[in-house]
């Protein structure tokens, strides 16, 4: 990414690069040395509102890339809003059933927080219409203890629907991401039975069966 481009990048979005953006493994900042202040810090945004994380992120200078940039890359089969190396504990996973397929169901306690990860199966299709208004309601019903939400769903043939929470509200946009759906909520406390039952029911309702 050109430094002087970043902030314009940032702000418009501009489908064909941001979709570029989000396929990448790796993001590499080019004319580090032009790049002032603001044009790093537009970088770095850009970078965290990317799902997957990128697995290498640095500075490219006269068109040579690091060698960390061009390794292949594995993706995680989670979100890293709570680092599991970090956690205290090994990470509980149970199977959990929806839409007659088995997708995994994972808690972890870090850093003092608590994370509910939700692995879904790639073939099933889910609902925006249901998923946009029930986020939206359960953000508000636990805003008290409700650190961030991330999720990507699978919503049709196009893009997937990548959506965020960070105490202010729901935001979405497309993403390039298509292997699966998944959601992770981390919490300020232990989650409780009816916290689980209620976003259990919420997959499960907007899920749509594979058809055949």
């Amino acid at each position: 990414m050109d430094s002087q481009e970043a902030g314009r990048i940032l702000t418009k979005r501009p489908p064909n690069e941001w979709s570029q953006i989000q396929s990448a493994d790796a993001l590499l900042l080019s004319k580090p040395d032009l790049a002032n202040e603001a044009e790093r810090q537009a970088f770095g945004e850009i970078a965290a509102a990317q799902y997957p994380l990128k697995s290498y992120l640095g500075d490219c200078s006269h068109g040579e890339l690091p060698d960390e940039a061009l390794r292949k890359f594995e993706r995680a089969p989670r979100f890293s809003l709570v680092p599991q190396s970090a956690a205290p504990r090994e990470p509980v996973s149970s199977a959990f059933d929806i839409g007659g397929l088995t997708g995994t169901e994972t808690q972890l306690e870090a850093l003092g927080f608590w994370a509910v990860q939700w692995l879904l199966p790639s073939e099933l299709v889910f609902s925006r219409a249901i998923l946009e208004p029930r986020l939206s309601w359960m953000l508000e019903a636990y805003q008290g203890w409700l650190r961030r939400m991330k999720g990507v769903f699978r919503t049709g043939l196009g893009p997937s629907w990548l959506v965020q929470a960070h105490g202010h509200g729901l935001s979405g946009e497309d993403s390039a991401f298509r292997r699966d759906s998944r959601i992770e909520i981390v919490l300020t406390g232990a989650p409780t039975a009816a916290f689980l039952t209620a976003w259990r029911s919420l997959l499960r309702d907007a899920a749509n069966p594979p058809r055949g």
